[in-house]
């Protein structure tokens, strides 16, 4: 879940911080996060000829302009935005039916309901009948 995400993420990048540097875990996550933000825009400038020809369209999203973006730069991405806002509605259609029912309501829209769709037409568009899946299995 959500908190396991949150630990994975601060183990893999707080926890070094917070050995070689001494910070505490306040500082830590927040020089943690500068140099996520530094190595992340380094790597992407040093292989975007790479990402463009691999993957277009996160390019599309993550790249204002077809540039790289600069290092604090704020990015939109309307379509996953658009995908959280339609779980919480679906959330939200089940307020009053208990906690459970509302998040399987948000796992219900994305796996079974128009995200799930999109997901699904993306693929069928982007990837030829002898696609090979990490799985091993052709789709």
């Amino acid at each position: 879940g959500l908190l396991g995400m949150a630990w994975s993420a601060g183990t893999y990048f707080v926890v070094p911080v917070l050995v070689v540097e001494g910070l505490g875990p306040f500082a830590a996550l927040k020089r943690s996060l500068s140099i996520l933000r530094k190595s992340w825009g380094e790597a992407l400038a040093a292989n975007f000829d790479w990402f463009r020809e691999h993957y277009p369209t996160t390019v599309e999203v993550y790249s204002p302009n077809g540039r790289v973006p600069e290092t604090g730069e704020v990015l939109r991405n309307r379509d996953f935005a658009a995908a959280l806002r339609t779980m919480c509605e679906a959330e939200g259609r089940a307020k009053g039916k208990g906690r459970v029912a509302g998040i399987e309501a948000a796992r219900d829209a994305f796996y079974k309901g128009p995200i799930a769709e999109t997901i699904a037409d993306f693929i069928a568009a982007a990837c030829s009948p002898t696609t090979i899946w990490p799985s091993g299995t052709r789709r």
